[in-house]
């Protein structure tokens, strides 16, 4: 799991207009050996990956209907901007073991788009949000030290894929409260990431994310 944080706060402006933004950032470390039963070939590779960056969006929410108040729908549009980076230390086990491993680096800026749509329920003891995001991603000024070729082979954008994809994520926010001052309450929420052009990079990311909170309330 990545090790980071994810801040995210929103402010209604009129009765129907919000804007929404947010701060990312996660640092993951992940190690890979490839071997086979038919080659004496063997290899590792230490792997550091790294995210962050902040996104902002407008967008309007609504309720349902008159007869169902705690209940909203919100539609809101925005921009991502971030850079990823990835560091590798290969190393080669056989069969001419090495004493220093082979270095190399690839960075890009990440810039997405992004609509999303959401059912929100306000109750007194129980706030649950559900959101359906669609992003188009796009990587750029890339910079690296690795091959065109080897570019192509770990498919890394643009050589082996396009250089923009989409995806859709769906997450959830759940809070729950102990007293109807909802002065004090429990926060569970989640994300799951689907590719939709199921094009997978050799990137990090992460199909399944979930948290668990507390949830105080300033009482005045």
């Amino acid at each position: 799991m990545p090790a980071g944080v994810d801040l995210n706060g929103g402010y209604a402006i009129t009765n129907r207009l919000a804007v929404i933004g947010g701060l990312y950032s996660y640092n993951n470390n992940d190690k890979e050996m490839d071997y086979s039963l038919f080659s004496v070939n063997q290899s590792t590779a230490s792997l550091s990956y790294k995210n962050k960056g902040f996104h902002l969006g407008a967008g309007i929410f609504m309720p349902i209907s008159k007869k169902m108040p705690a209940a909203f729908m919100s539609f809101f549009g925005g921009y991502i901007k971030g850079n990823f980076e990835m560091r590798e230390s290969f190393y080669e086990i056989s069969p001419t073991p090495v004493t220093s491993p082979k270095l190399n680096f690839y960075k890009s800026d990440l810039n997405r788009w992004f609509l999303q749509g959401s059912f929100n329920w306000y109750d007194q003891f129980i706030h649950q949000s559900v959101i359906a995001r669609f992003n188009y991603a796009g990587y750029g000024n890339i910079t690296t030290d690795y091959t065109p070729a080897e570019q192509y082979s770990f498919n890394f954008p643009p050589f082996a894929y396009p250089r923009w994809s989409s995806f859709l994520d769906v997450s959830f926010d759940t809070k729950i409260f102990f007293s109807k001052k909802q002065l004090v309450g429990l926060q569970i929420s989640g994300t799951t990431t689907f590719r939709l052009n199921r094009q997978d990079f050799n990137f990090y990311y992460y199909p399944f994310r979930l948290g668990i909170g507390v949830v105080l309330r300033y009482p005045f």
